[in-house]
């Protein structure tokens, strides 16, 4: 299968996820707003923004990845559903139509500019940031600014976006999710569980896949977080940003099989590894060429 054979899937593909995306919306302004509604859309979006960063569609990743955020923060509840927002979720919905029809050579790319900030202003307006001002503490001493690099490694790195705090509070997030997952199944006469490995190569966080969404959809199916793989991260003084040290150990449930966890990496590729198994070996971290 060549390349173009695989753009033409995913283009296919598209199609389906924007009809399952629509679908959802319309549920919800009838009135049908269950989780697995909301997470249907959310799925449709964020598997097109995962193609999008595979093959290199700058435009239609950056707008999806937008589109997504604010669906995540849907469906994890930060920000309610209303009339208002369906009916802005369905006008992204047509603008992410388009920018599918402008990366398939079929129109323009569409002005979004003003769509983004009215989806980012959603987000701010249900962010409850104003309580946790709150418990800022005071500020501390202004230091002396730290001189500007002129590398392209770190000015590359700047552009990626990457919010390490966001990042860590994600990592902790899903540990106490998996937590009360595993507290919540046992002594349950449940069918046998089994082991994934999940490594995260640079590749998946320079091309907009976020593993972080990816690995909360694993703990979605009901996958607990056993271990996190350190090993391998360096010394600071050596440490690369971009790379992808950290490697994910779940446990999941002998009623979720393994196509089901797969279909989350679709369109990531080599970016992430996966291993199945409880004799499988966590996949090993790719270091740059000397």
């Amino acid at each position: 299968m060549n390349a173009e054979e695989i753009q033409a899937i995913f283009f296919a593909e598209c199609e389906e996820s924007l009809a399952a995306a629509e679908q959802g919306l319309a549920a919800c302004k009838e009135g049908t707003q269950d989780a697995d509604t909301v997470n249907a859309v959310f799925r449709g979006v964020h598997s097109i923004k995962g193609g999008a960063g595979a093959f290199g569609f700058i435009a239609l990743q950056a707008y999806t990845h937008t589109f997504e955020t604010l669906l995540s923060d849907v469906r994890d509840g930060t920000v309610a559903i209303t009339e208002p927002l369906i009916d802005l979720l369905l006008r992204a919905l047509d603008t992410l139509s388009d920018h599918v029809m402008a990366a398939r050579g079929q129109g323009d790319t569409p002005d979004d500019a003003a769509l983004q900030a009215e989806l980012t202003a959603a987000m701010a307006a249900n962010a409850g940031a104003a309580p946790a001002a709150a418990h800022e503490p005071a500020p501390a001493p202004q230091a002396a600014p730290a001189p500007a690099s002129s590398s392209s490694d770190d000015a590359a790195f700047d552009d990626m976006g990457l919010d390490f705090d966001s990042m860590l509070d994600s990592i902790a997030g899903a540990m106490a999710a998996s937590d009360k997952a595993e507290n919540a199944t046992e002594g349950e006469d449940a069918p046998a569980g089994w082991i994934v490995k999940i490594r995260p190569h640079a590749g998946a966080m320079r091309n907009g896949s976020e593993p972080m969404l990816m690995l909360r959809e694993v703990l979605e199916l009901g996958g607990a977080c056993v271990d996190c793989e350190v090993g391998a991260v360096p010394h600071l003084d050596v440490l690369d940003p971009g790379m992808g040290y950290l490697g994910w150990t779940f446990r999941m449930p002998g009623s979720v099989d393994e196509a089901s966890v797969r279909d989350i990496f679709d369109f990531v590729g080599d970016d992430c590894e996966i291993a199945i198994g409880s004799e499988a070996v966590m996949p090993a971290v790719r270091l740059p060429a000397a």
